[in-house]
């Protein structure tokens, strides 16, 4: 029988997950009505998880969040969004708090509008700089737009401001990039890192093992029924119906891991 060698590179499954909504699990993925209560796009609709209209939205940054709704403050209500220039508004503030997706106002125009997502550095406004509707992450510093970068926010209540992303550290009184060993239990869930604008999500899990017990990287068999969808922002999820069996799975499998399969199956 011929034999293969298979480049190790080839057999590493990273643990950290690349944000991309298109990977994203749907409601319909759901198969357990935990689950589908866990992710605020979704209803249980009696024997099955399905996704929200914009009138299922009951509360304003929910609704605000989703781009194809927005927050009608006049009766309360989440509304379908056409465009962004169909909200009534005179100013960004007034933008953002019906649409997070059209944040931005142009004065000359009079309108609301989506900010396209570019690099830190072609950002020339403070108000660009800052706004984090479609994911940017920036940093206004010296009147220039900076790439983010944990250590640049110099107080607990900015860094907390991105705990998602960074830590702060008592003993030396310092903000750092979020990792799941410098976290502390109770806030042992995922961290997010930036990497070549891409964003990555590392899950976390409770390490009862040692003591006390420590904030530990989890790869997706470290997760419970109840852990799962929320420490991978809901990428991942339990593959059975009862919460008594099953394991924890990628809705989307990455390529590398698709591509590992493969050449197993090759070899067999």
């Amino acid at each position: 029988m011929i034999q293969f060698i298979i480049p190790l590179t080839f057999l590493i499954y990273t643990t950290a997950i690349v944000v991309n909504q298109k990977n994203q699990c749907l409601c319909t993925d759901y198969k357990n009505q935990y689950e589908c209560a866990l992710n605020q796009q979704c209803i249980w609709n009696t024997t099955n998880c399905i996704k929200k209209s914009c009138g299922d939205f009951y509360y304003p940054l929910q609704c605000k969040n989703k781009k194809e709704c927005f927050y009608y403050a006049q009766n309360s209500s989440c509304l379908d969004l056409t465009n962004c220039s169909s909200l009534n508004s005179t100013s960004t503030s007034q933008c953002e708090s019906q649409s997070s997706y059209c944040g931005m106002y142009n004065s000359t125009a009079k309108e609301c509008y989506s900010l396209t997502t570019n690099p830190c550095s072609q950002y020339t406004t403070q108000s660009e700089c800052l706004y984090s509707g479609q994911g940017q992450l920036c940093l206004w510093e010296n009147t220039q737009c900076q790439d983010f970068n944990c250590t640049l926010l110099d107080s607990q209540t900015q860094c907390q401001t991105y705990n998602l992303y960074c830590t702060w550290i008592l003993n030396n009184q310092t903000c750092v990039s979020a990792t799941c060993d410098n976290k502390p239990t109770s806030e042992c869930t995922l961290f997010l890192s930036r990497n070549n604008n891409s964003t990555y999500i590392q899950p976390c899990y409770v390490d009862y093992s040692e003591k006390p017990a420590k904030c530990r990287d989890a790869s997706l068999s470290d997760l419970s029924p109840f852990t799962c969808s929320l420490n991978t922002l809901n990428f991942a999820t339990w593959n059975n119906v009862e919460l008594d069996s099953g394991s924890c799975e990628l809705c989307y499998a990455p390529l590398i891991q698709i591509i590992s399969l493969a050449i197993l199956i090759m070899i067999q």
